[in-house]
């Protein structure tokens, strides 16, 4: 894998969720239920992932789902799926923000998980 590269789970729970590698200059490999997607440089990546957390992308890979013991998506639906994207420049802007929006959201869960965490725990020492 290369850094770039996107990951996508083929396996539920959710099947598809996706992520950005960042290898820090070491070697990775990959389980066989994982797929790795390298984009030509007409694509961003962080487009393309936010294109991969949308109600109808999850919608989409859950009416892939087959499977007997436990259930997959396979990698010829993986290729089938057709993201819309715009010019590359505005593909850019467009995943800066929205991951942008991501952390912001996520360090405002972060806080509130400490804030309720703190308030617990002087709540059951304080009685």
């Amino acid at each position: 894998m290369l850094d770039g590269d996107i990951l996508i789970s083929r396996l539920p729970q959710p099947a598809g969720r996706a992520c950005i590698v960042n290898t820090n200059n070491e070697k990775w490999i990959t389980a066989v239920d994982c797929t790795i997607v390298r984009l030509l440089d007409q694509y961003s990546n962080k487009f393309i992932l936010q294109s991969l957390c949308t109600y109808n992308y999850f919608h989409l890979i859950d009416s892939f789902l087959a499977g007997g013991t436990r259930q997959r998506v396979s990698r010829s639906n993986l290729s089938d799926i057709n993201i819309m994207s715009p010019k590359k420049i505005e593909q850019d802007k467009i995943g800066l923000f929205f991951e942008y929006v991501d952390n912001l959201i996520t360090l405002h869960q972060r806080k509130t998980y400490n804030y309720r965490k703190k308030h617990y725990f002087n709540k059951c020492l304080y009685k």
